[in-house]
């Protein structure tokens, strides 16, 4: 008679069940062991200026017409140009031309912020 086709089962608790010892040479840490990780943040905007530039953004969006908030919104949310074009009941070629209309008023309205 030949082998049991079924798998050995194994106690995970058992020697037979832990993970091999590793071979090959031991990683490297990234730091050393008396590096000093250093207290400063990353350079980037305050919070306050980020919150004056999220405003900002939100005064100039308003400033668009109701299709194209509605396509912005979709577009910020990752929404492709086909999902959004069934959605609001137009083609993709309006998505497209809407959110570069969109796009040029945005700009010319934050360049002037």
């Amino acid at each position: 008679m030949g082998r049991d086709p079924r798998p050995e089962v194994v106690d995970p608790r058992s020697s037979a069940a832990q993970a091999p010892a590793a071979t090959g040479p031991r990683r490297r840490p990234l730091l050393a062991d008396n590096a000093e990780i250093p207290d400063v943040a990353a350079p980037g905007p305050e919070p306050g200026e980020l919150t004056a530039q999220t405003q900002a953004v939100l005064q100039a969006l308003r400033g668009l017409d109701s299709q194209a908030q509605a396509v912005m919104a979709y577009l910020m949310d990752g929404f492709p140009a086909a999902v959004i074009a069934t959605t609001l009941g137009i083609t993709e070629q309006r998505v497209r031309d809407v959110t570069k209309r969109a796009r040029t008023a945005l700009k010319r309205t934050l360049a002037q912020s």
